[in-house]
């Protein structure tokens, strides 16, 4: 993923703390201590950006002396094209660099992840490094299928070809097509994937035109809490403009073998989308800020707007 200053300086970020009214209990710690421990324990959503989360270190549970043991690194993360769900995580160990190493599966819910008042985290598993080394290993061309040049192929060998073959549509027909809830891809490709924006014109089928390439992809954010992705960010005109996840689709250019968002907004309407702010606190650990997203996206029927439904992009 691209790193920028913005990006680096958010690592972690999570909703600011809540006010609670101090009540003591006889023979107990103050409310507002117990309550704010469970808020961070169970309520609050931090953001991790993709680009950190990768490369990473995971640590064992605590030993005998209570140190924790490096088991691995983040290699990569598999996320559900259509929910953002994060199917599984790849860990890497051993080697040097990247030869050498070997590669595991795990599940998200596998890992724990610790915030700290710094922003920062730690991510952990409840294994010593027997246990560790016990997982079974996988082969680096496993992950092919999850690559975005696959994904896009093998878009074309499902749809395109049969169109071809019935002539009902001709070369034209399987140029392009909506590929959402196709699959996983790797986190690690999502910058790969260029933006256009929806416009006022549709084509005879009813599906809406889309403009040129207005940028890429710049960032991904994973919710830690629930292991989605949840927004990505656009570097538009000096602006960080976010988006939430589930108001792009996904296309592939079945020639190209590209994959590209289309996202609900005209381009002239860009510019007023949410972005990233830090004189006016809009980050990601601001709950105001998410909702404000989410409404500059909703659609008149109460969901979050997708190309080809009524996206209002009024924010209003």
């Amino acid at each position: 993923m691209k790193c920028n200053q913005l990006t680096a300086a958010m690592l972690i970020v999570g909703v600011p703390s809540l006010t609670f009214a101090a009540a003591q209990e006889p023979g107990s710690a103050p409310k507002q201590e117990r309550d704010a421990r469970a808020v961070t324990a169970d309520d609050v959503a931090y953001y991790a950006p993709v680009s950190k989360l990768i490369g990473a270190n995971v640590w064992s549970r605590p030993g005998s002396d209570g140190d924790r043991d490096d088991l691995a690194d983040i290699n990569d993360l598999v996320v559900d094209a259509e929910s953002g769900k994060i199917d599984f995580v790849i860990l890497s160990s051993g080697g040097v660099g990247s030869l050498g190493d070997s590669l595991r599966r795990v599940n998200f819910s596998d890992l724990t992840i610790e915030h700290t008042d710094g922003d920062e985290c730690k991510i952990m598993m409840n294994l010593g490094e027997d246990e560790f080394d016990r997982i079974a290993k996988i082969e680096e061309k496993s992950l092919e299928p999850y690559r975005a040049k696959t994904v896009a192929a093998s878009f074309r060998d499902r749809e395109a070809r049969p169109r071809e073959a019935s002539g009902t549509q001709g070369t034209t027909g399987v140029r392009e097509g909506q590929m959402r809830a196709t699959g996983a891809i790797l986190a690690s490709e999502l910058d790969d994937f260029d933006v256009r924006v929806s416009t006022a014109a549709y084509d005879a089928d009813g599906k809406p035109v889309e403009s040129d390439k207005i940028g890429s992809i710049d960032e991904a954010w994973v919710n830690t809490k629930t292991g989605k992705l949840e927004y990505l960010t656009l570097d538009y005109k000096d602006r960080m403009v976010v988006f939430p996840h589930r108001a792009l689709i996904s296309h592939v250019d079945v020639e190209g073998k590209q994959l590209y968002f289309v996202a609900p907004v005209a381009a002239e309407r860009l510019m007023q989308a949410p972005a990233f702010d830090e004189t006016k606190n809009w980050n990601l650990r601001n709950e105001e800020f998410r909702q404000t997203i989410d409404k500059f996206y909703v659609t008149k029927n109460g969901d979050v707007g997708r190309v080809g439904g009524e996206s209002s992009g009024s924010g209003k």
